[in-house]
């Protein structure tokens, strides 16, 4: 159902409208079909159109994950486990979710990190911060962008420090 008008388009011009929809960006099926129930798409007519979609190159799931993964890592500096539950947020199946983790490169990734916590690391010390403040800080800022504990602890002791994380 259109807002404007609280009347309900035809399934021709719900198809055209998702087609523009999914030109625009790579979407998932969920995200399809939650535009297709603001059109006002009976459910029963869901699958037939999805299909169309489908069919038509509109729609990939697993062109989806590899374009979010790599998009969220490379633009937002994401680590795979933000990365993986926003993933499940869009209602992606696990083993799509593994083939766009796929798409981060372990090389990348670590430099990365390394980068976010060597920037991070700066901003603290000009601030004038303690030492164990300084590790808090830091180990909190990498788990919060979704990067694994124990490879956060391991490239902390790597910037110098030794202590126990």
């Amino acid at each position: 159902m259109n807002k404007r008008t609280k009347k309900t388009v035809s399934l021709n011009e719900a198809l055209a409208r998702a087609r523009k929809y999914c030109a625009l960006n790579e979407r998932t099926i969920r995200d399809v079909s939650r535009k297709f129930e603001e059109y006002g798409v009976m459910k029963g007519d869901l699958p037939d159109l999805l299909e169309a979609l489908i069919h038509e190159g509109f729609l990939n799931e697993r062109r989806f994950a590899t374009a979010f993964a790599g998009g969220k890592f490379r633009m937002k500096k994401w680590g795979r486990n933000r990365i993986k539950a926003e993933m499940k947020k869009k209602g992606l199946p696990e083993e799509l979710i593994t083939v766009g983790l796929a798409e981060i490169h372990v090389q990348g990734y670590l430099e990365t990190l390394d980068a976010i916590l060597i920037r991070k690391l700066n901003i603290l010390k000009r601030k004038k911060k303690e030492r164990q403040q300084i590790i808090a800080s830091l180990m909190r800022y990498a788990l919060q962008k979704g990067y694994e504990h124990s490879l956060v602890s391991e490239r902390i002791k790597n910037l110098g420090f030794d202590e126990e994380i």
